[in-house]
């Protein structure tokens, strides 16, 4: 008798445990998508001080990618991962140096597993509009 109830005892936790959840039972197991990349390369003659990236159609700015202490000087590269979406990218320059440039690439997609490649080149900076306060530090 005593083995009958241990016996059930385990079957009783084997089912608990294998029915909560378990694949086939009418669970739904998700793996979430795989991140992707994007790589910057400062093709250009132009230190690049700060690199932001928001999702396409949000209009606020995350964080700095390139950190704290980091400025990509030319011919330098900077890669980050980032969820697998559309991304609007702002590059900023030095803030010291008026006036202040920014280049813009909008509606970059990352795909799973990729790399999305930016090459920032002289032609792509613009002067900042006086008056405009992007992300980052203001002078």
């Amino acid at each position: 008798m005593r083995v009958g109830l241990v016996l059930m005892a385990m079957v009783g936790v084997a089912v608990r445990v294998t029915g909560c959840g378990a694949p086939g039972r009418g669970a739904t197991v998700t793996n979430p998508e795989p991140d992707g990349q994007i790589a910057l390369r400062n093709g250009s003659s132009r230190d690049a001080w700060y690199v932001f990236t928001r999702r396409c159609g949000a209009e606020v700015w995350g964080e700095d990618e390139l950190g704290p202490m980091t400025v990509l000087h030319p011919g330098q590269s900077a890669a980050w991962t980032e969820r697998t979406g559309c991304y609007d990218l702002l590059v900023l320059s030095n803030p010291r140096i008026v006036p202040r440039f920014e280049a813009r690439y909008p509606q970059q997609l990352v795909a799973a597993e990729q790399q999305t490649a930016i090459d920032l080149a002289d032609p792509d900076w613009s002067p900042l509009a006086e008056g405009a306060y992007p992300p980052g530090p203001i002078p």
